[in-house]
């Protein structure tokens, strides 16, 4: 299953039970497709963060599908009607995901040989879904956003500019002027 296949049907699904997240207390809700069987991939859980990325890649194909359309209403109505425990959970999941990106860049830098430069794109999402998820909460605290940017400046040294990094068709949903940390490659140049 391709990227965006797999976020089609992460949409779908999510639409069906983000009612019921919201108003649980779980921050990772397990999603599966219409039979049943557990979505794969490398967001198969319903967070805030995983329903705006998919979004977020999805993009235009969105209105023209009319499922996906349908899907996409019942977020947003969703979201909407219980705003304040939609920003709880992304509240949460940034700290989550924050702690999981540092950890990652402290490993990088310390010993940036031992992590495969494969490895980069997966673990990058995580910058990807911060960056989301700080844009839908309308901002960070100055501390959180601090913190950031100096992960920002250790990714910035350990690593050098090269070509967009996940499936050439996501492209044009993450430009460099954003996105600039889906433009890397993990190492140092080799006359450095």
């Amino acid at each position: 299953m391709d990227i965006l296949s797999h976020d089609a049907a992460f949409v779908q699904s999510a639409a069906q039970v983000l009612e019921d997240y919201l108003l649980s207390e779980v921050l990772f809700w397990p999603l599966q497709r219409e039979r049943g069987a557990i979505l794969g991939g490398d967001s198969d859980q319903l967070t805030p963060g995983n329903l705006l990325l998919s979004l977020t890649r999805l993009g235009k194909t969105i209105s023209s599908d009319p499922f996906l359309m349908d899907s996409h209403q019942v977020i947003e109505k969703v979201r909407q009607q219980w705003k304040s425990a939609w920003l709880s959970k992304c509240r949460k999941e940034w700290d989550q995901r924050e702690r999981l990106w540092l950890r990652y860049l402290e490993e990088l830098k310390k010993e940036p040989r031992s992590i495969l430069p494969a490895d980069f794109p997966f673990h990058v999402r995580q910058r990807v879904i911060l960056h989301l998820l700080e844009v839908e909460m309308g901002g960070l605290p100055s501390e959180k956003k601090a913190e950031l940017q100096n992960a920002d400046e250790i990714l910035r040294s350990i690593s050098q500019s090269g070509e967009f990094i996940w499936q050439k068709n996501l492209q044009d949903r993450f430009p460099v002027s954003t996105f600039w940390y889906l433009y890397l490659k993990t190492g140092k140049a080799k006359d450095e």
